[in-house]
């Protein structure tokens, strides 16, 4: 398993984005074949199937990940990314703080939209209203290492994390 100082070291937020996140990600590319729009199907209707409930949601090993969050966003009026890498939490708060050099999720967040009948605009303004700022975290650490979560929370995901 990969310790959480080679993971902090060595892995590159702007470079995982563009790869996997980036144009044509959606669509399908040479790296991941439309692996995203799987993940974005999955996720609306899983928290769509009317048996997900609660408030508070955590996204442990969140990475610089806004996408995964977006279809929780209807239903949890407080949703935290986690992740131990800097530079993933910087990527999302950007991407919060609508800074210009932020990575464009809007071709997810439209596809979703398109899933849920709903206006983009509306969608990114509710995401970016229900997210707090993202917490450090490491699942090796008693409580994940998260000592800014002290209230109980409903729904915990961790997507794609291996070690």
């Amino acid at each position: 398993m990969a310790s959480t100082k080679y993971y902090q070291d060595n892995f590159d937020a702007e470079v995982y984005l563009k790869t996997y996140c980036g144009d044509g990600a959606l669509t399908g590319n040479d790296i991941e074949p439309g692996a995203i729009k799987f993940d974005l199907d999955v996720l609306h209707n899983f928290f769509n199937d009317g048996k997900m409930s609660g408030k508070r949601l955590i996204n442990l090993g969140s990475g610089p990940c806004v996408d995964q969050v977006v279809s929780a966003s209807r239903f949890c009026s407080e949703i935290v990314c986690a992740d131990p890498v800097l530079g993933n939490r910087e990527c999302i708060s950007k991407w919060m703080r609508e800074d210009k050099d932020a990575f464009d999720w809007s071709e997810c967040i439209k596809y979703i939209c398109k899933l849920e009948n709903s206006d983009p605009q509306t969608r990114i303004r509710d995401v970016r209203r229900v997210m707090k700022e993202p917490q450090f975290c490491d699942v090796t650490l008693p409580r994940c290492g998260l000592p800014n979560v002290t209230e109980q929370l409903d729904i915990v995901c961790a997507f794609y994390c291996v070690g």
